[in-house]
């Protein structure tokens, strides 16, 4: 094994194993015990060749392990195997097998549900740790704001966690380089969980950053962490020249509040950690509605038991093709309370156990007749008295649309062919040839107050991902009649712009950003049109420095802003008064509320099980250090050196925390007193970093008693590096009582 130039961490293994012959192994496995973000892989050689790689290594839902096809370079007798480790280590398990990658929902349902089931426990446990964490810091301080950093595909279960400990999520960087509103933000603002973000690393020119903050404007965060030292912003003339010429722009981020919409969607993120990565390709938000002029926040399966779903008109499903039975349940239950659910052709097909069961069938009262064999090209036809597409009454349409994503990779689908199996059911469209002519395409089914829209067509997308975008070119007219038709009209007209409707927090303003999310286009003049009820003459442009006043236009329920002129993701924001104004201050009060509300009481017997007692075997060392600088001669390490006697006594700490400049170089001096029970114990002293950015550095040393310190690993980290360390004291040591701990930084 040996390094290579371009990577010293390189490694390539060799191996010679012996094949019996008559043997049907073809697969080559390397089995991970959990997923791993980023992209993981390994280049593999068998008998000189390379082989294919089978799994999946999308760092947006890669497979649990990787599998390549052995097959045609394997041979009876010696093979020889060569891997390309590209830095990682060799994480568990590789052997080779008969059978080859396998994907969730296989065909064998015990499986499946073992599956299923050992992924429900890793939810489990990783929200176990995190409410336990919570319940720690609320516990100690109730009223500390809390953040928790980055729960990516978790943000489902752990929204419910914050909005109960009063906690709130924060993005570290991916939002600001692509459009991104299911990193937490939309998830966050209806429930009145606040969010912030952080740009990851900072802009390297003005157009970088302009870009960071519409994306950031348009998301709706509430706070927004320019992480990078303020000289990182000020010493690149370009980027604090923007930084002058924007600042109006900048304050207005975190003061917006989004008027409740009418659409909701579902967005489950169990999908993304069972290996399914529909989600990404079929969430509507991610374009798609703010390019028909619908606002949207998401939802998951924790407002379908609160209630808290019944917020919206209309919930629109993101790919979720796993439910349980209580989740179907669950559904129709926000059905019969008056919600309209539109269910995709990729809605409810497998339960966790069987894939390909359907479950969603009990909500919508259809069957599926293909299954999941491909419907080919064929075309759909609109019944002629249908109201979801009035405009496509009596015509045929290929049914089959297109969604290919950020690597251009199909994530279309297959349609589904139906037949009714309830007298309930409303014909929208069905298929028009081939075997499944006459079969359901799209359909309607009454449910108490409400209905549930099955589209088994796809006839409506031609999408693909661009910039974390979904660009339609020319099926958005669908979307959007399929909306007015349930009942969402528009809410703004703005061209290929975006724009939406919210409320200043303080309840004074109706506030219209308006924003191009598209990197590639052109500066654009744009006259951009926003329903307001109560007309206005005018309205201020308050991202704009002195907030001039711009002359507006009032017609059927909606406001022109003329000629706005747009460039490239740039982001402008109009207000005008409330015509409640009067009631701002409530209005404030509310929000406040909302965000920073008054939290229940924490059950002693949780704080018990989430916290434990300080252990009686243990002696803190964090307090009560004395701290000197510059020191040269070594007196101080002495074990009855009172030179120390008028040094300040500090807490052990970053040297900003200290109050020392980053160059010093650093003197902490500690005397220990050891318990006299320790007498004939043994006895570690630990410093336990974090293996982050934490530790020593840049270099340290240490002294017991006037002696150095002898250590197995040295006493320095890097940025990457474990600055932890133990020592076991010496017999000698701990027959003396007490210590004298004399540390150099």
């Amino acid at each position: 094994a040996y390094g290579t130039k371009k990577n010293p961490c390189d490694y390539y293994l060799r191996k010679t194993v012996t094949i019996p012959a008559g043997s049907t192994a073809r697969f080559f496995h390397m089995a991970r015990l959990e997923r791993i973000a980023g992209s993981w892989t390994f280049d593999l050689w068998l008998n000189g060749r390379k082989l294919e790689r089978l799994s999946n290594a999308d760092p947006t839902c890669p497979d649990w392990d990787l599998c390549y096809d052995a097959g045609p370079a394997l041979k009876p007798g010696e093979n020889t195997f060569v891997l390309l480790t590209k830095g990682s280590p060799i994480p568990s398990y590789v052997f080779l097998s008969t059978v080859g990658k396998w994907e969730y929902p296989g065909p064998t349902p015990h499986l499946n549900q073992r599956f299923f089931d050992m992924m429900g426990f890793h939810e489990w446990l990783a929200m176990r740790e995190l409410e336990d964490r919570m319940i720690g810091i609320r516990a100690g301080e109730p009223y500390r704001p809390m953040k928790i950093m980055a729960p990516h595909s978790f943000i489902d279960r752990a929204m419910d966690l914050c909005l109960q400990y009063g906690a709130s999520p924060h993005d570290t960087g991916g939002a600001a380089a692509w459009w991104g509103p299911f990193t937490y933000s939309r998830y966050a603002i209806t429930r009145g969980v606040p969010n912030s973000v952080e740009e990851g690393s900072p802009p390297v020119d003005a157009k970088e950053m302009q870009a960071f903050m519409t994306r950031y404007l348009m998301m709706g965060v509430d706070t927004v962490d320019n992480v990078a030292h303020s000289i990182v912003y000020t010493r690149n003339p370009d980027i604090k020249g923007w930084i002058d010429g924007n600042r109006e722009l900048l304050r207005c981020i975190g003061k917006q509040d989004l008027v409740q919409p009418v659409v909701g969607i579902l967005r489950c993120g169990r999908e993304a950690r069972l290996g399914i990565a529909n989600i990404w390709s079929w969430d509507m938000g991610r374009g798609p509605l703010l390019s028909v002029g619908r606002s949207f926040s998401y939802a998951n399966f924790g407002d379908l038991r609160s209630g808290g779903v019944n917020r919206f008109k209309i919930l629109l499903d993101c790919g979720t093709s796993v439910l349980t039975e209580e989740e179907v349940t669950l559904i129709e239950d926000y059905v019969r309370q008056g919600g309209t659910f539109v269910a995709f052709h990729n809605t409810g097909v497998h339960t966790p156990s069987t894939a390909y069961a359907w479950p969603i069938s009990r909500l919508t009262g259809l069957q599926v007749v293909n299954g999941n064999q491909p419907m080919g090209d064929a075309k759909i036809h609109f019944n002629d008295t249908q109201g979801m597409w009035p405009r496509l009454r009596g015509q045929e349409l290929n049914g089959r649309g297109l969604a290919f994503d950020w690597q251009k990779r199909d994530f279309s689908g297959v349609p589904i062919a139906l037949s009714a199996q309830s007298s309930d059911i409303e014909v929208i469209a069905t298929w028009k040839d081939g075997p499944r002519n006459g079969n359901i395409a799209i359909a309607s089914r009454t449910l108490g107050k409400g209905k549930v829209i099955t589209l088994g067509s796809t006839f409506y997308r031609n999408g693909k991902d661009e910039d974390g975008r979904y660009v339609e070119a020319g099926t958005l007219p669908y979307l959007d009649e399929l909306l007015a038709s349930l009942g969402a009209p528009r809410e703004t007209v703005a061209g290929s712009l975006w724009s939406e409707h919210w409320r200043s927090k303080n309840g004074i303003y109706d506030i219209y950003p308006v924003a191009q999310l598209d990197p590639k286009a052109k500066t654009e003049v744009v006259d951009v049109s926003v329903r307001r009820e109560v007309p206005v003459a005018s309205v201020f442009e308050i991202s704009a420095r002195n907030h001039p006043v711009v002359a507006v236009r009032s017609d059927n329920g909606m406001i022109t802003i003329p000629k706005v002129e747009v460039a490239s993701l740039q982001s402008r924001v109009f207000a005008a008064p409330r015509a409640d104004i009067e009631d701002g201050a409530l209005y404030w009060l509310r929000v406040q509320q909302r965000q920073n509300g008054k939290l229940a009481e924490l059950p002693p017997e949780e704080i018990a099980r989430a916290t434990m007692p300080p252990a009686q075997d243990v002696v803190v060392l964090a307090d009560g250090w004395r701290c000197g600088t510059g020191v040269r001669d070594q007196g101080w390490i002495a074990r009855n050196d009172a030179s120390t006697s008028g040094w300040r006594v500090v807490r052990l700490g970053s040297f900003a925390s200290l109050g020392l400049p980053d160059e010093s170089l650093a003197q902490f001096r500690r005397d220990v007193v050891l318990p006299k029970d320790w007498t004939g114990q043994r006895v570690t002293l630990t410093f336990d970093a974090e293996p982050w950015h934490w530790g020593m550095t840049r270099k340290a040393t240490l002294w017991i008693n006037g002696t150095l310190a002898e250590l197995k690993q040295p006493l320095q980290s890097d940025s990457n590096g474990n600055g932890s360390f133990t020592i076991e004291l010496t017999p000698a040591q701990i027959s003396e009582g007490s210590l004298v701990l004399a540390l150099e930084v």
